[in-house]
């Protein structure tokens, strides 16, 4: 996981900072929901918009094909981060179409990161993430996103 703001991005491979440039060069905060080409399948982004909820209601979840540059624009949430190597049980298989599958929740405690807007959470396919989570238990916040999905290929990453 990295963690990073929008005004001094990280060094990163080739394929995250591509998407860090089009984060610094494009102003999301206006645009509408839904999806966004980059760079065909190897670099998209998914615009959203959503309220956050009680953790007991929010779900933990892996990505295999798909690093996840995430973005707040606006608001804040509280996400929670374990390796994958804790192995929590599968509660919803892996679907190819849509890259995810979710889990239960590790029988270890994982980290937590509050993200405000203008900063970035990067996931690789080994970090489960469980977001959308309320910053602060019963408060509710609206926000909004961008999550730039960036192919793990390693000819794309590396």
């Amino acid at each position: 996981m990295i963690l990073q703001t929008l005004s001094s991005p990280a060094s990163a491979p080739p394929g995250l900072k591509r998407a860090f440039q089009y984060l610094q060069t494009h102003d999301l905060t206006t645009t509408a929901p839904g999806r966004i080409e980059i760079d065909g399948p190897r670099c998209f982004a998914v615009v959203q918009e959503y309220r956050t909820a009680p953790v007991s209601q929010c779900h933990l979840e892996g990505h295999q094909k798909y690093w996840d540059v995430q973005c707040i624009l606006s608001g804040q949430e509280r996400i929670f981060v374990t390796s994958s190597q804790n192995s929590p049980p599968i509660l919803v298989p892996y679907n190819p179409g849509e890259d995810i599958l979710f889990f239960s929740d590790p029988p270890e405690p994982c980290s937590q990161l509050i993200l405000h807007a203008g900063e970035i959470a990067v996931f690789s396919p080994d970090d489960l993430h469980k977001t959308r989570c309320d910053w602060q238990d019963g408060s509710s916040c609206a926000v909004k996103k961008v999550i730039i999905k960036v192919a793990a290929s390693s000819q794309f990453i590396s």
